[in-house]
């Protein structure tokens, strides 16, 4: 389970984020200090058999109760104290909490994609927001966790899971190359969308309201400087335009303008999404 949620939470935090890293470390030392027997634990625990989101709450109770307390288990002298002192032992079982919590709903949401993605876009989409969050195990979980109003965690975690699993369909329709330029890079890839997520939630989920972007021309298009005309050729807005003096913009837009999208292994964009895209380029 360690190298799945160090995935999870490298993916969730900016490069060069410390927090990635530091959750890991404690929840690494937390591990280490269950194996022994403890008050808590009098026969000690494996803490990365864990599945429970359950046993993470009791474990995140004591955290905040005892961490920075001398003589408790989270300030053993032969390990870093700092990690007790200065909350990160609550702060990692927060985020282990919502990793376990989330991760079942993942796995439902994919296996959903599975057997749907052969139907029509906006089809995909009904069927994945169909998919049920679970709502007793968020309620009794998520909230004791976050410390926070379940509605607003269960609204945070479902938005991020929505937009991994959107990626992936995105991933999936382009072959992991970025439709305008190739590029097969997974890192600097991103799933944009045509119509706005904030805006239009019937479409978040349509495979059909979005391209697979190298990251520099996913900016350019959610900004409006550029989109694509009925033909799937790559079109400027005069703004953009307005830099044609600048040898990178030449190198980045100006060569490129008027190249065709590659075809998707199966949802095309939408024409209707995409005509309203173009509406709204930068004058």
């Amino acid at each position: 389970m360690r190298s799945h949620y160090e995935a999870y939470i490298y993916a969730l935090n900016a490069p060069g984020s410390n927090k990635a890293p530091s959750y890991l470390r404690a929840l690494d030392l937390l591990a280490l200090i269950l194996q022994r027997p403890n008050p808590a634990y009098p026969a000690g625990m494996d803490f990365w058999r864990i599945r429970a989101p359950a046993e993470i709450a009791a474990l995140y109770e004591l955290a905040l109760r005892d961490q920075k307390a001398e003589g408790s288990i989270f300030l053993a002298e032969d390990l870093p104290r700092s990690y007790g002192a200065n909350g990160y032992y609550s702060a990692a079982l927060k985020s282990y909490g919502e990793f376990l919590s989330t991760r079942g709903y993942t796995q439902r949401l994919e296996e959903r994609w599975t057997q749907v993605q052969s139907m029509a876009g906006s089809a995909v989409s009904a069927e994945l927001a169909s998919v049920p969050f679970d709502e007793d195990e968020f309620s009794a979980e998520l909230a004791r966790l976050q410390a926070r109003a379940a509605e607003d965690i269960r609204r945070e975690v479902r938005t991020r899971v929505h937009q991994d699993v959107f990626r992936r369909m995105l991933l999936a329709n382009y072959d992991g190359r970025c439709a305008l330029t190739g590029l097969a890079v997974t890192p600097v890839l991103r799933a944009s969308h045509i119509s706005p997520w904030s805006d239009d939630t019937q479409n978040r989920l349509n495979p059909s309201n979005g391209i697979l972007l190298a990251a520099t021309y996913d900016a350019a298009f959610d900004q409006h400087l550029m989109s694509f005309d009925e033909d799937g050729r790559m079109v400027l807005s005069p703004a953009l335009k307005e830099h044609h003096g600048n040898e990178a913009f030449n190198e980045t837009f100006l060569k490129l303008e008027g190249r065709v999208l590659a075809k998707p292994t199966r949802h095309a964009p939408s024409a209707e999404l995409m005509a309203r895209h173009r509406e709204g380029l930068v004058q």
